[in-house]
């Protein structure tokens, strides 16, 4: 629907658990490694997020909203995976026996989105933060025409809410989690969501990093917000890049989509973005002097070009090979004026 604003969510690494009846997530909350020389720079990219189960209620009371809570629409791609996960008749029925509906022919369900984000501790927080500060200048530096704004960035603390003045700024955590609800409101109305009735539940959480981009279509993607949440792992030496460059091709691939469909998009934005990230990255392990970078850098890279990574991952090989060759200012030219253009190239690898 042209007139409504929809998110487009570009992540990492991710897993999804749904239940009918409690959101299950496996996310991270502890450090599973951590150098012994707590004055060592560099240990938050030593970090491994340790999986832990937890129940939603667990998942309200830790982690820190992020951003707004929004509509889910079927462009989504969560959509398609949590719907199953809801027996809408079940809940009418149960809906009634509480007496908060008369008749469900007056009301109807809305699949609702929130992000949260997992707290670091503060020393490891302010380091990841420095870092994300210094890898947002470098890419500026080699991509200035790719500058969109002065990322704020902010290191996530327990007890903080950040539903409102979240607009253009990076949050520093150890993980993200996207929380989706099943709410019920009348027909015809439009109340906060938040004060609606809740009848269904699942998560996901990210053990990477997310950006968020939400825009109103129509003849160009009027950005209405847009805000990142870095998180630790083995993926964080390329995370700023990763989530900063698709906020910048946001236009780009919003002509795209509508030629090709959301889907084919979304694989093309990935092998960009991801790709541009990787040679960013293996500038930044030079430029930063970042010990054993080589080694995180490498595996990384492995990983995203392995058949482990998810399908929409599928180009970032053939992508990181045409940037290599042609550079990243020309990349992005090129693909900034026709992303089409750009993927023959990467096809042909």
């Amino acid at each position: 629907m042209a007139s409504q604003k929809k998110n487009k969510m570009i992540s990492n690494r991710r897993i999804f658990i749904a239940g009918a009846g409690a959101a299950i997530i496996a996310g991270a909350v502890g450090l599973a490694t951590c150098s012994n020389n707590q004055e060592d720079q560099w240990d938050f990219l030593k970090i491994t997020p340790r999986d832990k189960e937890w129940t939603l209620d667990e998942l309200l009371a830790g982690c820190v909203p992020i951003g707004p809570e929004e509509i889910m629409y079927d462009n989504d791609e969560d959509y398609a995976q949590f719907m199953p996960h809801f027996d809408g008749r079940e809940r009418w029925q149960a809906l009634s026996e509480r007496g908060l509906i008369k008749s469900d022919k007056n009301y109807e369900f809305v699949p609702t989105c929130q992000y949260y984000g997992v707290p670091l501790p503060s020393k490891t927080g302010k380091q990841v933060k420095e870092f994300a500060k210094r890898s947002e200048e470098l890419l500026y530096r080699e991509l200035p025409e790719m500058k969109v704004f002065d990322t704020d960035w902010h290191n996530v603390q327990r007890g903080e809410n950040h539903t409102t003045r979240f607009n253009g700024k990076g949050f520093v955590c150890e993980l993200s989690v996207k929380a989706m609800l099943m709410r019920v409101r009348e027909k015809g109305t439009t109340p906060p969501l938040a004060s609606l009735v809740s009848v269904g539940d699942g998560a996901k959480p990210h053990s990477g990093s997310k950006s968020v981009t939400n825009y109103t279509e129509g003849e160009t993607r009027k950005v209405n917000y847009s805000f990142m949440m870095i998180g630790v792992g083995s993926s964080l030496l390329c995370a700023p890049y990763s989530e900063l460059i698709p906020i910048a091709t946001r236009e780009a691939d919003g002509r795209y989509s509508k030629l090709v469909g959301w889907e084919k998009d979304s694989i093309a934005t990935e092998a960009f973005s991801e790709a541009v990230s990787l040679w960013m990255a293996d500038k930044a392990v030079d430029e930063f002097k970042i010990p054993n970078g080589r080694a995180l850098f490498n595996t990384h890279k492995n990983w995203i070009m392995s058949e482990d990574a998810p399908p929409v991952y599928t180009q970032v090989k053939g992508a990181y090979e045409v940037v290599n060759e042609i550079g990243p200012k020309n990349a992005y030219k090129i693909y900034n004026e026709n992303p089409e253009k750009f993927m023959q190239l990467v096809r042909a690898k």
